[in-house]
């Protein structure tokens, strides 16, 4: 296992005079800036820095074998790790504490460990539009009809060419997909932790949802929660509709907090369900939703310990 990168973050009480600080009076470069969180970079080197309470400094470790090493530190006595969780952002991570309260959060970038990606995938991830059409060009139907893992989704092995297209792709890609024949729809769901190319979209890559539905894909209530559709919610059957996830789920997950408002009100919605490829509750998965987790994790009960 190779440490590739150590990055320290800083508990701050200001981000924004923090960023100016470092920016104005170091010459760091402002790769990211939100409210909470910004990142840094100088000379390769990265800094991020956070408003948050509790732990000081928090480490993130770089490394280019997850697996390995979250086995080798579960086999130690007096050391207490968390699960690997794949994020949507195609990381892994896992986080520990040290003897004396740091906090460590071991990620690992794209590709996985173990994972034969295929090449035409990682265009499709790296937003490498003539990668991917050269991919078609060679060979059309071997392009869209191929199959394989997909990064932060790893449960599965046969996520498709138009999957990842549209929960990764940009529009010019997902163009080219449909262009070669790839069915909008997905085909055949052969079990319930199935996603639908448009559920990627509307979890994933919203941008891209309009285009499926003009090439033939349904709006479904999962669709519609995730898109904040109300008026489209309506009318739909609220059953569980991807990756044994529930509307509630979707709309949770991209911060629509009016449809999680309105979905609670509903005969048979559960609000602590869980979802059958993660396990998370709509609560869990609101932690997707960036700035919006936390008007959405109030309307929702935060699963038991």
């Amino acid at each position: 296992m190779q440490l590739r990168r150590l990055i320290s973050e800083i508990p701050v009480s200001d981000v924004a005079r923090s960023v100016a600080f470092y920016r104005d009076h170091l010459g760091f470069e402002v790769l990211h800036e939100e409210d909470d969180f910004a990142m840094l970079e100088r000379d390769e080197q990265r800094l991020d820095v956070s408003r948050r309470e509790g732990f000081g400094v928090k480490l993130w470790l770089v490394v280019s074998d997850i697996k390995a090493l979250h086995e080798h530190l579960s086999g130690l006595d007096g050391v207490e790790v968390s699960d690997i969780v794949p994020r949507h952002y195609w990381v892994w991570e896992f986080e520990l504490v040290d003897p004396d309260g740091t906090r460590l959060m071991v990620v690992q970038p794209p590709p996985a460990p173990g994972l034969d990606i295929p090449e035409i995938f990682e265009a499709i991830v790296e937003g490498d539009e003539d990668g991917v059409a050269e991919a078609i060009s060679e060979d059309r139907m071997s392009a869209i009809e191929t199959t394989g893992p997909y990064w932060g989704w790893v449960q599965r092995s046969d996520w498709s060419t138009i999957q990842v297209a549209a929960g990764a792709g940009t529009p010019y890609i997902l163009e080219m997909v449909l262009e070669a024949g790839a069915d909008p729809t997905g085909g055949e769901r052969p079990d319930p932790t199935w996603w639908s190319p448009i559920h990627f979209a509307a979890l994933r890559n919203p941008d891209l949802v309009d285009r499926l539905i003009q090439a033939g894909a349904t709006v479904d209530a999962c669709t519609a929660a995730a898109m904040g559709w109300l008026d489209k919610l309506e009318g739909l059957a609220l059953d569980n509709g991807s990756g044994d996830a529930s509307p509630l789920h979707f709309a949770a997950g991209r911060g629509q907090a009016a449809a999680v408002e309105w979905l609670l009100k509903q005969d048979g919605v559960t609000a602590d369900s869980t979802d059958g490829y993660y396990g998370m509750t709509p609560w869990e998965w609101a932690g997707w939703a960036g700035d919006d987790a936390d008007a959405v994790r109030a309307l929702l009960p935060e699963p038991a310990e």
